[in-house]
This record gives structure tokens, C-alpha cells and sequence, in this order.
């Protein structure tokens, strides 16, 4: 429950691959108060069948967290974070949580055995029992800092029309990149980097050494590219 100020002003991108569900993260929290501090902590909730991750209060992270520990296979998976969202928000509101602090998103991959699909949910609108904050996303999404210019490598490079014929190892480099970039332009509340591969054979986080190559190959390209875009003044 919401019990501290700490934020997860975040950035997150879901990308539905031809085999899977690529969830990439930064690791950034940010505690609010006298003196302003952040650190790095992992903003997914991971089960069997379902991985969540999650963006703004700690409203959004309470959902993610439902949404995992209560999670039932024989019950439609829109249907379950739309519940989630009730219940998080009527226990946030009994104890006295300002109802205009309960705001953010969640990226939610889930596989049914056969195939491994991708949604989001925005929490900016209270949870009437009518109106749905869950959609399905059939090729991309990001949720937190919506306003970070990063989101341009993703609307320019992910293509939807070959999305899925591409596996998810294929798209590893674009979904770290954005993120690491919105880290660049926005480093005071986007940090790090997490990414979590999601399908039928289970939802796997991809160790240190391949973040820190992802990386890697992330900064080379930024660096080629400030070179070709001012060439005549290096």
C-alpha cells in the first residue's frame, strides 16, 4: 500500500514479438522529501504465466503486485487487472490515500500455454467498474515518462508490419536503446536497465552480461550517430 513517497516515474516499453513479449524497464525510484534520492530496484512482479511491470505511485505498483500473487488461469486476463485496480484503489482509499495520487501504468505479458500476449493499463482514470483502463497491444507500447523524446526510436524504428515475423533477441537492441536514451534525456527520474523475455517457455530475465553488451552496443550507436549528424564539426 501506499505507505512512502517514493515514485517510479519510469520508462517502459512492451513489444510483441513473433515469439514472445520483450519487457524492458528502467530501474530507477526516486524518494521524494527533504532531501530529494534515488536508487535502482527491479519494477516487475514476475509468476508462472505472467510478468507485470509497473510506472508512477505506488498505486501502480500494488496493482502489478495483485495482479501476480492473485493471478487465475481460468479467468480472462483484462478481467483480472481491471480487478486489481478496483480492489488496490478502494484499500488505498480506506486508509486515507489522496485519490489524486493514484496514478500510472502497468505492462502486463501473460502466455496461456500457446501463445504470449501483451497489455496495458492506465491508472490516470479512477476505476468505475465501467469504463476499462486494459487494452491488448498488438505490436508496441510504453508507459511512464510519455513525454521523454525517446519514444521517437520506437515510433521510428518498430516497425508493426514485420513485428511479427521477428523474434524477441531480434528486438533486445531497439527496446534497450529507448530506454537507456530516456535515461539520457531524462536522468533525474529514468536510470538503468531491465529486460525480461516472455513466452511459452517462461518469463526470463536477461542476466547482467547481456544488459551490460546491450548497453554497450546502445552507447556505440548513439556515439556513431552524433558523429554522422555533426561530422563537419568533429
Amino acid at each position: 500500500m501506499q505507505t512512502s513517497n517514493k515514485k517510479r516515474v519510469t520508462f517502459q516499453i512492451g513489444i510483441r514479438a513473433g515469439d514472445g513479449v520483450i519487457l524492458a524497464s528502467d530501474t530507477r525510484v526516486v524518494q521524494q522529501g527533504k532531501i530529494r534520492t534515488s536508487s535502482d530496484a527491479s519494477k516487475y512482479f514476475t509468476g508462472a504465466n505472467i510478468a507485470c511491470c509497473s510506472s508512477g505511485t505506488e498505486y501502480a505498483e500494488d496493482v502489478a503486485d495483485y495482479c501476480v500473487r492473485n493471478f487465475n488461469p481460468l479467468i480472462a486476463i483484462d478481467e483480472q487487472i481491471e480487478r486489481a485496480c478496483r480492489t488496490m484503489f478502494d484499500a488505498m482509499r480506506s486508509r486515507g490515500g489522496d485519490p489524486g495520487l493514484f496514478y500510472g501504468g502497468v505492462l502486463t505479458a501473460h502466455c496461456d500455454g500457446k501463445d504470449t500476449r501483451l497489455w496495458t493499463t492506465s491508472l490516470r482514470q479512477l476505476p468505475d467498474g465501467k469504463t476499462k483502463s486494459t487494452t491488448e497491444v498488438s505490436t508496441y507500447e510504453y508507459i511512464g515518462d510519455n513525454a521523454n523524446s525517446a519514444v521517437f526510436i520506437a515510433e521510428k524504428y518498430i516497425r508493426p508490419a514485420i513485428l511479427r515475423r521477428l523474434p524477441m533477441r531480434d528486438l533486445a537492441l531497439v527496446a534497450a536503446h529507448t530506454v537507456l536514451m530516456a535515461g539520457e534525456i531524462n536522468p533525474s527520474t529514468v536510470g538503468g536497465l531491465e529486460i525480461f523475455l516472455c513466452d511459452s517457455s517462461g518469463f526470463n530475465r536477461l542476466p547482467e552480461n547481456e544488459i551490460t553488451e546491450l548497453s554497450r552496443q546502445s552507447a556505440e550507436l548513439d556515439a556513431e550517430i552524433s558523429r554522422q549528424l555533426f561530422s563537419t564539426a568533429v
